[in-house]
């Protein structure tokens, strides 16, 4: 995805991968990164599992982090 957004863009992306927690040590580093437009976070599943799992995470995911693009879906039972 890095590599793709680089040629398409003309732009450098850095991949930093931050396992552990759940996600929650990636989604705390995005949330707490200086508002300059170029800090990206891949959501998962796993990200609305813990909004709703965990009742005191340092960040709001839904206040906190704001949609930019979709770049994957994720299969439904229900469809």
């Amino acid at each position: 995805m890095a590599q793709w957004l680089s040629e398409r863009l003309g732009q450098q992306f850095v991949v930093e991968s931050r396992p552990g927690a759940g996600t929650n040590l990636a989604t705390e580093a995005v949330v707490n990164a200086p508002p300059d437009g170029y800090t990206l976070l891949l959501v998962a599943p796993a990200n609305a599992i813990n909004a709703s799992l965990y009742e005191k995470l340092s960040h709001n995911f839904m206040r906190d982090i704001a949609p930019v693009a979709a770049s994957t879906a994720f299969p439904m039972s229900w469809r």
